[in-house]
Formats: structure tokens, sequence, C-alpha cells
């Protein structure tokens, strides 16, 4: 009988052993954040009950190392955020959302290093309404032959900065990208990404990808970071001397837009924006991740969805509104 005990207790104890361990919960503005020690699996179910709605996200053989909390009115719509350790046996750890209106929800695990993993869970939101463009026909064709190659910062095992909250850059990086892409084909304009979900790509490669793409413009997506958390603001970075007209009207428009720190055209050696040479390449960093502020703007998506809407506004006046009024005086002339 004992040693039918000790065998059990010997079971229990591999079995937990080998389960992913959740340490915390956090928010930054609209988006929840779930730390572990390893990748969990996790499954995603939803119900109404008493007019109240639920999305739970059950996490499966973890185990919750720290206390069980529940978060109250921590994001607009919703009423509480709750994790627990459902069960030991199995291990289960459930995080639980309870919400004014039925609502959907994005979830994905992101890398911070090799024993930190975020899961986050984000709310999808309805994208702003975007005006209807009374585009003349000589807009029409310049959008036509017009096409942007899109970098996404970091990605797979790279996180690129990392927020107070551990809200990561590669994620935000993604879902500006994603948003700009839709929001540029919707103007008739043909894009190109370097990665379109959470994959490591080399920068050797995503320039090659640029330079062999027959785009007329690269633009590098990035968060900003620093040691110093009060460092905060909009920057954009050019190397070759084509690039700047373009880099400087971009950063004037998306930190006014914003409304954030101007914190000026940088002329800098990085390498995605010095080996893209087939085309003018330009790197803005729209906001410090490192920053309280700034990382809980970054972390909702209807701020990421206003971002992306702005920038691909600013391309569209820039290369396809302006270019078109400039061909028409001259042909006045």
């Amino acid at each position: 009988m004992k040693l039918i005990i000790a065998i059990f207790c010997i079971l229990i104890f591999v079995k937990t052993s080998y389960a992913v361990e959740l340490t915390s919960i956090d928010v930054a503005n609209q988006t929840i954040l779930i730390s572990s020690n390893s990748e969990p699996k996790y499954t995603k179910s939803s119900f109404t009950l008493n007019n109240k709605h639920y999305f739970v996200v059950s996490f499966k053989n973890a185990i919750l190392t720290g206390k069980s909390e529940v978060l109250y009115n921590k994001i607009p719509g919703i009423d509480s955020i709750t994790l627990v350790q459902y069960s030991l046996n199995p291990n289960i750890v459930r995080c639980t959302i309870q919400t004014e209106q039925n609502q959907s929800f994005f979830v994905q695990t992101v890398q911070i290093n090799p024993q930190k993993m975020v899961t986050i869970i984000s709310p999808n939101v309805s994208e702003p309404t975007q005006p209807q463009i009374c585009s003349t026909p000589a807009q029409i064709q310049q959008a036509k032959r017009f096409k942007v190659f899109i970098d996404v910062g970091h990605g797979g095992y790279d996180p690129g900065g990392v927020g107070p909250a551990g809200l990561p850059e590669s994620f935000v990086n993604l879902s500006v990208a994603l948003k700009l892409a839709k929001y540029l084909k919707e103007k008739g304009i043909s894009v190109e990404l370097d990665r379109t979900s959470n994959v490591f790509v080399p920068l050797s490669t995503r320039t090659q990808l640029a330079n062999e793409s027959g785009a007329n413009l690269f633009i590098g997506l990035y968060c900003n970071a620093s040691t110093d958390p009060n460092m905060h603001g909009t920057t954009t970075y050019y190397w070759h001397e084509d690039s700047y007209p373009f880099a400087k009207y971009l950063e004037n428009y998306i930190s006014e837009k914003l409304g954030l720190k101007d914190d000026g055209t940088v002329k800098d050696n990085l390498y995605v924006i010095r080996y893209t040479t087939a085309m003018p390449a330009v790197l803005i960093e729209y906001a410090y991740i490192s920053n309280y502020y700034e990382e809980s703007l970054l972390g909702s998506a209807g701020f990421r969805n206003i971002l992306s809407q702005d920038l691909a506004n600013a391309i569209y006046n820039y290369f396809i509104l302006k270019k078109t009024q400039i061909a028409k005086n001259e042909v006045r002339k």
C-alpha cells in the first residue's frame, strides 16, 4: 500500500514539474498580459449567463505560481478579469473575462526571452470609419502604379522592446503593419510585408526582400525603448538623402496626428534603411514602449487602428495626392 501511495505521489510530482508556470497578470490599456515560464497550451470558449457575457481562456497543464487575481474595471466595457487555478488534477488555470456586451478577443503568445512568455488577450474592436476618397482618374492610376514594402520590426524569439506591464514590441508592430497593409490596399496601393505572423526574419533577409520587391517605398515599423522611463515621443529615421523629404513629412504628420512629442527626423545608420537601396527607405518609431503612458497607448487596439490609418494617409497624401498635383501643375505650365 505504501508503495502504491509513493508511486502515485511521484507521478503527481512529475506531472506538476512539467506544467507551465503562470506567474502574473497585468493590463496595458486594452491589452491583458499573462506571463509564463514557457509556452502554454490553451483553449478559448465563451458563454452568456444571467445577461452577462464571459470569454474564457483555459491554460492546460498549467500551475498558477502567483496568487489568484481579480481585476475590476481595468478596461472599458469589461467588468472583471479573473485568473485562478481552476483545478489541480488536471492542472488547469483559467482566465475569465466578464463583459457588458458580447465581445470577441484575439489571443497570442509571444516569447520575451528563453525563460519568459507573454500571452496577450486583446479585445477585437471595430475599425474607425474611413472617409470616402474622391480620387481623380490620375490619382487612381498613380495609386495602382505604387507599391509599399512594410518592414515589420522584430518577431519570433526577438520581442524587441518590452513595456513596464510586459507588452512586447513585436506584437504591436505586427498589429499595426497588418492594419496598414489593409488600409493601403483599400486606397489602391500594392503592399508587401516581410512577415505576417510572429516569426523571426533576419535583417539581411528583410533588405533583400525589399530590394527585390519592386516597391516604390520602404517603411519600417518599430517602437522606441529606453532605460529612462520618462523618454517619450515619435522619431523617424532615414539614411539616404532621397529618403529625407518623406521622412520629415511622416514625422511631422504622425506626431501631430497622435498628439505625441516630435523627437525629430534623424539620419541614422540603421541596417534596414542603409541597405535598402532600390527605393526611398524610412523607419518610424511611433512611441516609447518603455514609457508607462505610451505603452498604454500601444496596448490599445483602437490606438493601433488610428496609427495605422494615419500612416496610410501620410503615404497616400505624399506620394499620390502631392505627386499628382505636381504633375497637374507642370501640365498647366
